[in-house]
C-alpha cells in the first residue's frame, strides 16, 4: 500500500472510527465526545487537502481487492472492493470533510445543553463516512451499499428530535421517498451486470466494454434511467423532491451538512461518475427533469415564512441546475456548481442557525419576564432588524446570499454562468423547438432566486424587529456576542463564497484550478456568452429590486407582515406555498388510495374469499360425513359380510375334513356325478 492509498484509507476511516468510539463509549467519554469527533474529522480533512494540493492534475489511482466469489454453472463470479482516486475525487473529499469539520465545530455551541448531545456526534460522523464511501467507490455495488448507509444515517439525523412528531414524520418521509428512487438504482445494478458482467466502473470504462451494440436495446436505457431514479430520490428531483423541505425538522447544523456536501450531493456525484453510462435519450430526460425541478423548486420559496424552508426549496432549485447541466452535456459545470453551492449553502444554513439560536434566547428572555408566548422561532415574520445586533451572521449571510443569487465577484456567478451557457449551447445543437425551454427555465429561475433570497434578507435582517411589537412587549434587543465556535465556521465559509477561491477571472472560469481538477484537463475551458451572462445579471438585479418594492418598504403592513397576504394571487399563493399540493396528491393517491384499496380487499376477502373458503369447509364436512356413512355402512358391511361367509365356508370345509372314509367316498361319487352331468 503506497502513501496515497494509505491516505485515502485514513480519510474514509477516521470518521468511521469516531462513530465507533463515540457510539460504544460515548457515555464514558461524555466530556470529550464533541472534540473527539472534531479531531477525527479534522484529520480526514488535512489528509484530503494535502493530497489534493500535492498530486498532479492527471493523477489516477485504482485499487481493487477481491472480496468474495460465488459459483454459477461451476464458474466463479468474483466480487471486489475497489476505490478510485483522482483530483476530482480528492476535491469532493475536501468539500465533504471541510464542511463536516465546520459543522462539528459549530454544533458544539449550537447543540450545547440539548437532549441526546452524546448521540448527535457519532450520527454526524457516520453520515460523513457514508458520503466519503460513495465518493471513493469505483464499484457500483459498493456504491449502492454506502448509498443506503447515507439514507439510514440521514434518517437518524432528520429524526434526531424524536420526541417531536413532525421530526419523526419527516424522517420517515425522507426514508420512504429515497427508497422509491433506490428501486430504480437496484434495477440499474441488475441491468449493469446483465450487460457487462461486472460492477467495476473502471473496467467498464477503460476496457471499452461499454460498447452496447450486442445487448438487448432495452438494457442500456434501463441502466441509465435506473441510475437517474436513484439520483432523483437522493438529490430531490421532481417529483420525488417533496421530502427535502420537511427534512428541516432536523437540527440546523444537520441541514447545513445534508444540503451542502452529503446527502443531496450524492445523486449529482453519482451522475457525474457514471456519466459514460447515460444514453442520449436518458440525458434529454435528465435535462428536462432538471430544468423542471430548477423552476418548480424555486417558486414555493417565495411564499415560505419558515427561514429554513426558504433555503430548503432553494436547495431543490439549485440541485435542478446541476441535474440540468448533466443532461445538457455539461457534467463539469454540474460538479463546479456542486462545489460552489456546497460552501455558500452551508454558510447560509449556519447563518440562519445563528439567527434561530438567538430567537430561542429571546423566547427564554421573554419567559423570564413573564411573557409566555410560544411563537415559532423560525418564522421570519417575527424577525427584522437583526443586522445591528448580529453583525457576523448578517455579513456572512449577505455574502453567501449574493453568491447564491449569482452576482459578479462571487462563486455562484461563475458556476451558474457555466451551466446556463452550456444549456443554451446544448439547445442550439438540437433542431426541436422544445429544447430551448430547458435553458429558459434556468434563466427564469435566476430572477426567482434573487426575489426569494432578497425577501429573506429583508425580512430577517432589515426593518424593525416585529416580535416585540406583535406581543406588545417594551423590550430592547441586545447585541449578540457570538461564540467563536459559531462565528469561525461562518467566516471561513463566507470567504469561500468569493470568486478568487475558484477562478482568477471574476467574470469567467478561465484558468480555473478547480475546474482543472474536476475535468482532469489543464487545457479545459468552458464556453462563454456575454449576452447570456448580461441577461442573467439583469434578471438577478431585477429580482433584488422587485423584492425591495414588495417587502423592503413598510414591510410590516405589506407582504412581509404577519398576515403575509398575496392579494394579486388569491388562493394560488396557498397552492404554490404548499409545493403545488404534491403532498396532498401523494397522500390521497398512495396513502388514502392504499387504505381504500386495503378496505376493498378486506371486503373482497370477507364477502368473496371467506365465503368460498367457508363453503369449501362446509363441503368438506358434508363430504366427510358421507364418506364416514359409506365407510361405516357399506365398506365395513362388505368386509363384515366377507368375513361371515369366510367363517361359514371354513366351518363347512372343516366338517368335510373329519377323516371318515364313507364321507370321502360319498363326496367322490357326488363329484363324479356332477362332472358327468356337466360334460354329458
Amino acid at each position: 500500500m503506497d502513501i496515497v492509498e494509505l491516505g485515502l484509507f485514513l480519510i474514509v476511516t477516521f470518521p468511521f472510527l469516531s462513530f465507533l468510539i463515540l457510539f460504544f463509549f460515548g457515555k464514558k467519554l461524555k466530556a470529550y465526545v464533541d472534540w473527539i469527533a472534531i479531531g477525527f474529522t479534522a484529520a480526514s480533512f488535512i489528509f484530503a487537502a494535502l493530497l489534493l494540493l500535492v498530486l498532479p492534475t492527471n493523477f489516477e489511482l485504482v485499487s481493487r481487492l477481491e472480496w468474495f466469489n460465488i459459483f454459477y454453472n461451476d464458474q466463479p463470479i468474483f466480487f471486489t472492493l475497489s476505490a478510485r482516486a483522482n483530483k476530482s475525487v480528492f476535491l469532493m473529499l475536501v468539500i465533504v470533510t471541510f464542511i463536516s469539520l465546520l459543522v462539528n465545530i459549530y454544533s458544539v455551541e449550537y447543540m450545547k445543553g440539548k437532549m441526546n448531545y452524546i448521540r448527535y456526534f457519532p450520527y454526524l460522523n457516520l453520515f460523513t463516512f457514508s458520503m466519503l464511501g460513495i465518493v471513493i467507490s469505483d464499484n457500483l455495488l459498493i456504491t449502492f451499499m454506502f448509498w443506503e448507509l447515507v439514507g439510514f444515517s440521514s434518517y437518524l439525523l432528520i429524526g434526531f428530535w424524536f420526541e417531536k412528531k413532525a421530526a419523526v414524520k419527516a424522517s420517515k418521509k425522507a426514508f420512504i421517498f429515497n427508497r422509491v428512487g433506490d428501486i430504480g438504482f437496484l434495477i440499474a445494478l441488475m441491468a449493469c451486470y446483465a450487460i457487462f458482467g461486472t460492477f467495476e466502473l473502471g473496467i467498464i470504462q477503460t476496457e471499452k466494454i461499454y460498447n452496447i451494440t450486442n445487448v438487448p436495446p432495452l438494457l442500456p436505457g434501463l441502466l441509465a434511467f435506473g441510475i437517474f431514479a436513484g439520483c432523483a430520490g437522493k438529490s430531490a428531483q421532481f417529483p420525488l423532491h417533496v421530502w427535502l423541505p420537511d427534512a428541516m425538522e432536523g437540527p440546523t447544523p444537520v441541514s447545513a451538512l445534508l444540503h451542502a456536501a452529503t446527502m443531496v450531493a450524492a445523486g449529482i456525484y453519482l451522475l457525474f461518475k457514471t456519466y459514460f453510462l447515460l444514453t442520449p435519450d436518458a440525458k434529454e430526460f435528465i435535462a428536462v427533469i432538471g430544468a423542471t425541478t430548477c423552476l418548480l423548486g424555486a417558486i414555493p420559496a417565495i411564499f415560505q415564512n419558515d427561514i429554513k424552508k426558504v433555503l430548503a426549496y432553494s436547495t431543490v432549485s439549485q440541485l435542478g441546475y446541476m441535474v440540468m447541466a448533466i443532461g445538457t452535456n455539461s457534467k463539469e459545470a454540474a460538479m463546479f456548481h456542486l462545489t460552489t453551492h456546497a460552501f455558500f449553502k452551508a454558510c447560509l444554513f449556519l447563518s440562519v442557525g445563528a439567527v434561530i439560536h438567538h430567537m430561542h434566547h429571546i423566547k427564554s428572555e421573554l419567559f423570564g419576564h413573564g411573557e409566555y408566548s410560544n411563537f415559532d422561532s423560525q418564522d421570519m415574520r417575527f424577525m427584522g432588524g437583526l443586522w445591528k445586533i448580529m453583525p457576523i451572521p448578517f455579513y456572512c449571510y449577505l455574502i453567501s446570499c449574493l453568491s447564491l443569487i449569482g452576482l459578479p465577484l462571487f462563486s455562484g456567478f461563475l458556476s451558474k454562468e457555466m451551466i446556463l451557457v452550456g444549456a443554451f449551447v446544448w439547445s442550439g445543437k438540437h433542431g426541436s423547438d422544445w429544447h430551448i425551454l430547458v435553458p429558459l427555465c434556468g434563466v427564469v429561475t435566476v430572477f426567482i432566486t434573487a426575489l426569494y433570497m432578497s425577501r429573506q434578507l429583508i425580512l430577517v435582517f432589515f426593518g424593525k424587529f416585529k416580535l416585540y411589537k406583535i406581543l406588545g412587549y417594551n423590550g430592547n434587543l441586545h447585541s449578540v456576542k457570538e461564540d467563536i465556535k459559531i462565528s469561525m465556521p461562518l467566516i471561513l465559509l463566507a470567504f469561500t463564497s468569493f470568486f478568487f477561491f475558484f477562478s482568477i477571472n471574476p467574470f469567467h472560469i478561465h484558468h480555473s484550478k478547480v475546474l482543472e481538477w474536476i475535468s482532469g484537463n489543464p487545457a479545459f475551458d468552458a464556453a462563454y456568452s456575454s449576452s447570456i451572462t448580461m441577461t442573467a445579471l439583469f434578471l438577478s438585479l431585477l429580482g433584488i429590486a422587485s423584492a425591495y418594492v414588495l417587502w423592503g418598504r413598510n414591510s410590516e403592513s405589506r407582504l412581509g407582515g404577519i398576515g403575509n397576504k398575496y392579494p394579486f394571487l388569491g388562493s394560488t399563493a396557498k397552492y404554490l406555498k404548499g409545493n403545488y399540493s404534491l403532498d396532498t396528491f401523494y397522500f390521497k393517491s398512495f396513502v388514502l388510495g392504499g387504505q381504500k384499496a386495503g378496505a376493498l380487499l378486506n371486503i373482497a376477502d370477507r364477502k368473496f374469499f371467506d365465503v368460498i373458503i367457508h363453503s369449501l369447509g362446509y363441503f368438506s364436512i358434508v363430504f366427510a360425513h358421507v364418506a364416514s356413512f359409506i365407510d361405516r355402512y357399506f365398506v365395513d358391511g362388505i368386509i363384515t359380510l366377507g368375513v361371515y361367509f369366510t367363517k361359514r365356508s371354513s366351518k363347512i370345509s372343516k366338517s368335510l375334513q373329519m377323516g371318515t372314509l364313507q364321507n370321502y367316498f360319498l363326496a367322490m361319487i357326488l363329484g363324479i356325478i356332477i362332472l358327468l352331468i356337466i360334460y354329458l
